[in-house]
């Protein structure tokens, strides 16, 4: 075949045409910067990782060397302390139980008069009524949803506890019996819905509420002693919490243990919990979901319960509070930034 200049020409420029070749070109400036970045972004990364590791690793022999049995714990502080607090988780199981062993330990070894609970105030007469009773009619409560915390998907669980008071009322006697206080807002959570604007509004006043009706038990007898079980963030000293909706200002709460221990600084001792969770409960506004510690101690303790005082442990984190909140609101703690030890006494962990 004789070779045609022409047509080498047109396969070429057809060959340029639908086979465009790649090209290859310097790296820019640009570029180069964004590598290194990338690079020390990933170091960073790599460094934050390897030094929570070690922390989680401290943490774990901490709890595993020095821990002590939870109950023994609680034991400690009711004995040095006339307003004790254990953080709720809701959905948990475990710490309703944990709190229910912990009244039973209290009320035995140093005596308790009252008990606070997270249950809406409508439902003191019912509660009450229940405690009362010549025999026990537990379809008192059961008729109750609010009163045993229905929404939680764990009312067994937190009937437990009324059902363990009751039984120590029965062998404890008349002048030593546990009264049993409602302490939340009426219609909290609402039974309808409501506007996010209302609900953020209506969740910044339940601490201020619950904080009227304990002072109003003191004020009484300024001896009582009482075991608060409340929401964790209810529990929380030496910070606030910042709710927002929309382009609404922003609404600070100030937490029920927060507020008492400004009012009587060397009787309040707050006590966080971690536990697994198994029910559905359904978030208004925001929720206490445990500590930064759980998720890192469940990968690496292996034991039975333990506790510790928050000022002897090693640090963890510095957020060391996990919330979780509901769509379409802010939440965020004041300041985000700060230890353990700055908003609880102690803390337990019930298990994976």
């Amino acid at each position: 075949m004789i070779w045609n200049p022409l047509e080498h020409i047109r396969h070429q420029l057809a060959r340029r045409r639908y086979m465009p070749r790649t090209r290859v070109g310097r790296t820019g400036t640009i570029g180069k910067v964004s590598l290194a970045a990338l690079g020390v972004i990933v170091a960073i990364s790599a460094v934050l990782e390897l030094s929570a590791s070690r922390e989680a690793d401290a943490l774990a022999a901490y709890l595993r060397d020095q821990g002590m049995p939870p109950l023994d714990l609680v034991e400690r502080a009711a004995l040095r302390r006339r307003l004790v607090f254990v953080a709720d988780i809701p959905g948990s199981v475990l710490t309703k139980q944990f709190f229910a062993d912990a009244v039973e330990r209290v009320s035995r070894v140093s005596g308790l008069d009252l008990v606070g609970l997270e249950v809406d105030a409508a439902e003191q007469r019912y509660i009450d009524a229940y405690l009362s009773t010549e025999e026990e009619d537990v379809g008192i409560l059961l008729r109750r949803p609010r009163a045993i915390h229905e929404h939680e998907g764990v009312a067994n669980a937190y009937l437990g506890i009324y059902r363990r008071i009751r039984k120590l009322n029965d062998s404890l006697g008349p002048d030593r019996r546990i009264r049993i206080l409602a302490l939340d807002a009426q219609d909290w959570p609402p039974a309808r819905p409501v506007p996010p604007q209302t609900l953020a509004r209506r969740f910044g006043l339940r601490d201020s509420i619950m904080s009227a009706r304990v002072r109003q038990v003191l004020e009484l007898n300024p001896r009582t002693r009482i075991m608060l079980f409340v929401g964790g963030l209810s529990a929380l000293r030496g910070t606030a919490g910042l709710v927002q909706t929309g382009g609404t200002r922003s609404i600070q709460v100030s937490w029920l243990a927060a507020r008492l221990a400004r009012l009587y600084p060397q009787d309040v001792y707050s006590i966080l919990v971690d536990a697994p969770a198994v029910g559905a409960a359904r978030v208004r506004v925001a929720s206490y979901r445990g500590t930064a510690a759980g998720p890192l101690l469940a990968e690496r303790y292996v034991g039975p319960p333990a506790a510790f005082p928050a000022r002897a442990a090693p640090s963890f984190t510095r957020r060391p509070i996990r919330v979780l909140s509901s769509p379409g609101i802010t939440f965020d703690l004041a300041p985000d930034s700060f230890e353990f030890p700055e908003v609880a006494d102690a803390y337990v962990f019930l298990g994976h």
